[in-house]
């Protein structure tokens, strides 16, 4: 499995890019090419069925070797803070959530969202979500990061044994640069952050119970037992809060500004926003879940779209899984034509397979023991399920 990564900042753009796309979004680029430009309309395009706002979001990609950093993408989102309708004072938000909320450009000659994608990964660009298991899905990765752009952000720092917000300073993101005197952040957290609370209900951005730059804040950030408090998530979690990622260890640019992996797996169909994504698989709907997060730090979304959009996901069943012989498949919405395939760990493909039922059975009693993905596609419907043979 491979990290994903975002860094907050703020960034004047002050050299010459290629627009890539109009809509909610303007979007330019550099170092990318006709295929690469594709996929990133295409992931634009989905985000753009979501978001709801009057004041364009100003996104700017760009495609580099970023072998020694080592994530798969790294987002810098503009912001703002003490705006006039901003409905917290003393928080940082993203530039785009701030202008959508004034309904006016804050920001006007400044990008809002800076992606870098790592060119040193083997990436897949095509927009079907069907990525070979030694590929990592380009446009998987780059809606992540855009969410992150968005606003699921977190200021947070740990340095000396000491946690902090709103300490990041320029030479926390080299080799990266900006083109401008890197701002300070005044010591204050993101909305994002102002949310999170830990396992006995207390706000962690709360600095009369922690103290910024404190030992006490750092264990907070290492407690495995961070949760975000918006209303809306947790009605949508069954009046859970949603568990954030907060490893024993803090892991710059992941703690804090995800949701916890193990809380919310592939299966849930909310992992969009989870940490770490492995080669091969795919994911290019945000689920209810990260839209509702969204919606609890001030975006207005259109939640239909993803109604109108899993009807294009494969809803099926297989069993017994752990499997010893026959793996059985149930596919419960028509379909035409099935195209059935197993892979093993190396990414190799042991079997494929069409079929024309939409219930089928999967010989497996010769197989070895071990995991192996079974994927199923039929149009542009797809589903990968990870099988383990007995």
């Amino acid at each position: 499995m491979k990290k994903l990564s975002f860094f907050f900042l703020f960034f004047f753009l002050q050299i010459p890019f290629i627009s890539i796309s109009q809509s909610n979004f303007v979007v330019t680029s550099t170092g990318t090419n006709a295929t690469i430009d594709d996929a990133i309309d295409y992931a634009v395009n989905i985000w753009d069925q979501y978001i709801i706002t009057t004041v364009p979001v100003k996104l700017h990609i760009e495609y580099l070797d970023l072998t020694n950093q080592g994530p798969l993408g790294i987002t810098l989102p503009n912001g703002r803070k003490d705006f006039t309708s901003s409905p917290q004072q003393g928080v940082w938000y993203a530039s785009c959530l701030a202008n959508s909320l004034e309904g006016a450009e804050l920001n006007i000659g400044e990008a809002d969202i800076n992606v870098f994608m790592n060119s040193a990964n083997n990436y897949y660009f095509g927009t079907d979500g069907n990525p070979s298991f030694s590929q990592y899905d380009f446009i998987s990765v780059l809606l992540h990061e855009i969410a992150h752009g968005l606003g699921v952000v977190s200021l947070s720092k740990v340095v000396n044994n000491e946690g902090s917000f709103g300490n990041l300073v320029a030479s926390d993101f080299a080799p990266l640069t900006t083109t401008f005197p890197f701002p300070d952040l005044e010591g204050l957290p993101s909305v994002w952050d102002n949310m999170i609370i830990n396992n006995f209900g207390e706000n962690i951005t709360d600095t009369l119970i922690f103290q910024n730059n404190s030992a006490g804040l750092k264990s907070e950030f290492e407690s495995n037992e961070l949760y975000f408090t918006g209303s809306i998530s947790t009605s949508l979690n069954l009046g859970v809060n949603p568990k954030v990622f907060a490893p024993s260890t803090y892991d710059p640019g992941s703690s804090l500004s995800h949701i916890d992996e193990s809380a919310f797996p592939a299966s849930s169909g909310n992992s969009m926003m989870t940490p770490f994504t492995s080669n091969g698989a795919a994911n290019h709907y945000p689920g209810p879940l990260l839209l509702a997060l969204l919606q609890d730090i001030g975006w207005q979304v259109n939640a239909t779209a993803f109604i109108n959009e899993q009807k294009r996901q494969l809803d099926l069943v297989c069993y017994p899984n752990p499997v010893i012989t026959d793996l059985a498949i149930q596919i419960k919405q028509p379909v035409g034509k099935i195209k059935f395939e197993i892979y093993n760990q190396q990414g190799q493909i042991t079997e494929t397979k069409e079929f024309t039922a939409n219930q089928f059975s999967i010989d497996m009693s010769s197989y070895t023991s071990g995991v192996y993905f079974l994927r199923i596609s039929s149009n542009d419907m797809k589903k990968v399920i990870p099988i383990t043979k007995k």
